[in-house]
């Protein structure tokens, strides 16, 4: 998971890859729209701090809901938001095999 290495919690080289070390605070980091969260990516996520929001969420809370809520995590005490979009998101079809 690319984002363990910025949280510092991966190899040393990947993990160096900012100056700033973690590059990225669990306690400011979200993830929407979760599908496959194995058991090993699922404990580390808790223990990390990071905010994460399932398929289910966004259908109990609704997507405003869910946003909102995320936007004001990953604005704590930052300078910035980076947003990374999968495009399986967009379009289902385009999803890889696994």
């Amino acid at each position: 998971m690319p984002l363990a290495h910025l949280l510092e919690h991966g190899d040393d080289g990947l993990s160096s890859i900012s100056p700033a070390r973690p590059a990225v605070h669990g306690s400011s980091t979200a993830l929407i729209d979760l599908r496959d969260v194995d058991p090993p990516e699922r404990e580390p996520l808790a223990a990390w701090d990071v905010t994460a929001y399932t398929m289910r969420s966004i259908d109990e809370c609704g997507l405003a809901a869910v946003m909102r809520d995320a936007l004001s995590v990953v604005g704590r005490e930052t300078a910035g938001i980076y947003v990374s979009l999968d495009m399986d998101l967009l379009d289902p079809s385009r999803r890889r095999a696994s």
